[in-house]
């Protein structure tokens, strides 16, 4: 070799990237140290080589074509990435080359230098491999997580990939891909056990290139499976922990994870990520459908869907069972062939409307197989509801309940005759009765003024009873025409006061008050919303009852207060100290003409059925209780909130 071939040789080791010095025939002069470490082979075996071996992966042809781009006027090129087997290994070389031209434009020499893109070359091979998957539509969930796992595992040389679930009760791994570590899927170990405690503690990525000399040596998971290099982070899912992603290698490192690595891995952990959710959103979208599917299935009114030429794409069992069908026979036929004919054209006009507006309260008839009518209501569900070439309709069958609002309707016509037929009796009865009654009355002052001074006792006590029963037949067609005429009425539903309403019955009573010695004691009453005159007549009967119905000897004691309860309505009670009310005739002694004691006390039996009256009239509600505390009764009016007025009350007693 000439002084002028050494020349370069001085300038090739001055290179700080790994370079070689080649003839123009391709074959390697010399090279520099750097080139060696990165071939990790000595000058000797290098320096004869053929060039292409690197540059060309072999090729001659295409180290040729590197050398035909080269020209005096353009001496340098950038070739392809180039793999080089380095002791079992694959390094990606980039490489480039420049020409040493002599004054006539031949090449006398060949410099190349080249770049270790390894790293790059395995990310992006990585990369385009995990994005193969977004177009294999023929892969399930497990099927992806698996090939995440593979290209995960196969990209940090790892023996084990894992997909771990944190549950409750620990970690268990759901997915794995492993090489020579053992991991049991399904399997649930306390998280202090797994790898996955690392992820689980960190809110970033964990990168270890060797467990045995880092912080974590001495953990009980390291202890358990001793491993080298580890990478791992958790799944978030919906906001919140879902698992975690781990590759393990038993091998350890000194080298610390590359950027790439850790970017490589960042995208993984976005793609199981996205993965599992995906794979949760079809859960639910499957558990709805399932869900809608048995609401529409085993609702327990008709339900059908119709396209918008009128053919029924689905029904429902309770569609199918009111009307008589199998499914198989109405699925795809016109659904104006299960209409009578004026529903049917109706139908016709209307169902286009369905695929713009909901609708509700549409009348159809359909027909049943067996030929018989079924009314029903039809409400058409919203089109923005999802379904965009069918309409779904929800129809109930209201047979039954027109049929009785028909018998009802017959009913009310009935019941308002009879009820002006008894107006009419009442009337001629109030008259007719009356009259005879009257002059009863009149021929017996008569007799008994014919008879003064008469000494046939009997005659005088036979006239004197008829004279009395005249009277009380009399007070009983006043009370039941009285009562006939008050369940006809209608109540206005202005203020009252009823402390001022029961002034005036005490007043009107003042005199029977007196004779009977009674006390009567009002506590404050709110005022109501109802009508004064059969108020004040309900109030009139109840106190005219404890007077009536007295203990012999014992001077009659009524207290009149009010109590509200804990739903805002309110209970006047009117209590006594009279002879008190059986329990099993509390109900009946409301009942028109009901006595407990007919012979024993006066009265038609009308004064507590009138009381029933008036406060049902009025939407109130009237019991009768025995006192527990003492001797006598308690008649209780529960008056609902809304019938209490909301004015102030001047409080009397």
């Amino acid at each position: 070799m000439t002084e002028r071939d050494r020349a370069p040789i001085g300038s090739l080791a001055q290179m700080p990237l790994p370079s070689f010095r080649a003839t123009a025939d391709g074959i390697i002069a010399d090279v520099n140290d750097a080139f060696c470490r990165i071939s990790e082979s000595p000058r000797e075996a290098l320096v004869g080589r053929q060039a292409a071996d690197f540059i060309a992966s072999g090729c001659e042809d295409r180290m040729r074509a590197v050398i035909a781009q080269l020209t005096p006027q353009q001496p340098a090129t950038l070739s392809d990435r180039q793999p080089l087997q380095v002791n079992g290994r694959e390094k990606w070389l980039l490489w480039s080359n420049a020409g040493d031209f002599d004054a006539h434009g031949t090449l006398r020499f060949l410099w190349s230098s080249c770049w270790d893109v390894t790293a790059e070359h395995r990310y992006d091979a990585a990369l385009e491999t995990l994005l193969g998957l977004t177009s294999d539509r023929t892969l399930d969930t497990a099927q992806i997580l698996t090939r995440i796992l593979a290209i995960g595992r196969d990209y940090y040389e790892a023996d084990v990939g894992t997909i771990s679930r944190l549950t409750d009760d620990g970690i268990g791994t759901m997915h794995v891909h492993l090489q020579t570590i053992p991991t049991e899927v399904g399997k649930t170990i306390p998280v202090d056990e797994s790898y996955a405690a690392l992820a689980l503690a960190s809110d970033s990525i964990v990168t270890i290139p060797d467990t045995n000399v880092s912080e974590y040596a001495e953990m009980p998971f390291c202890k358990t499976n001793p491993t080298g290099r580890v990478v791992a982070s958790k799944l978030m899912v919906d906001g919140a922990c879902f698992g975690t992603l781990v590759f393990v290698s038993s091998k350890a490192t000194s080298r610390p994870f590359t950027p790439e690595e850790i970017r490589f891995f960042e995208l993984l952990v976005q793609w199981v990520t996205f993965t599992v959710t995906r794979e949760k959103r079809i859960e639910a979208v499957s558990r709805n459908e399932e869900t809608y599917r048995n609401i529409f299935d085993r609702s327990p009114i008709m339900m059908h869907t119709i396209s918008r030429e009128r053919r029924l794409t689905n029904v429902n069992d309770m569609w199918a069972a009111t009307l008589g069908y199998d499914k198989k026979d109405v699925l795809g036929r016109d659904i104006t062939d299960f209409l009578t004919p004026e529903s049917a054209a109706d139908a016709k006009a209307t169902i286009p409307v369905a695929f713009n507006t909901a609708f509700t309260d549409m009348r159809r008839n359909f027909k049943h197989s067996n030929g018989t009518v079924v009314e029903a209501e039809l409400a058409a569900l919203d089109p923005k509801a999802g379904l965009e070439n069918e309409a779904m309709v929800v129809a109930v069958d209201v047979s039954d309940r027109n049929r009785a609002q028909r018998s009802l309707t017959r009913g009310n016509d009935e019941l308002h005759r009879a009820n002006e037929g008894l107006k009419r009796f009442n009337a001629i009865a109030a008259h007719d009765l009356q009259e005879p009654l009257r002059k009863i009355g009149i021929y017996g002052d008569i007799l008994k003024e014919a008879l003064v001074g008469s000494s046939d006792t009997d005659v005088l006590e036979s006239l004197a009873v008829v004279v009395r029963s005249s009277q009380r037949l009399s007070k009983l067609v006043k009370d039941l025409l009285a009562y006939s005429k008050q369940t006809e009425r209608d109540y206005a539903q202005a203020i009252v006061e009823p402390c001022a309403i029961l002034k005036a019955v005490l007043d009107d009573m003042a005199l029977l008050i007196e004779e009977t010695d009674a006390q009567v004691s009002v506590e404050p009453l709110p005022p109501l919303r109802g009508d004064r005159v059969p108020v004040e007549r309900l109030f009139h009967n109840l106190i005219s009852n404890a007077l009536t119905y007295r203990r012999m000897g014992v001077p009659p004691r009524i207290e009149i207060f009010a109590e509200t309860l804990d739903n805002g309505d309110v209970e006047i009670t009117v209590r006594d100290n009279g002879i008190g009310v059986p329990p099993d005739s509390a109900e009946k002694i409301f009942e028109p003409f009901a006595r407990l004691q007919p012979t024993a006390f006066s009265g038609t039996g009308i004064g507590l059925a009138m009381c029933k009256s008036i406060a049902e009239g009025h939407g109130w509600k009237i019991r009768a209780e025995a006192r527990t505390d003492h001797p006598g009764s308690a008649f209780i009016l529960t008056i609902p909130h809304g019938s209490i007025s909301d004015e102030p009350s001047e409080l009397q007693s």
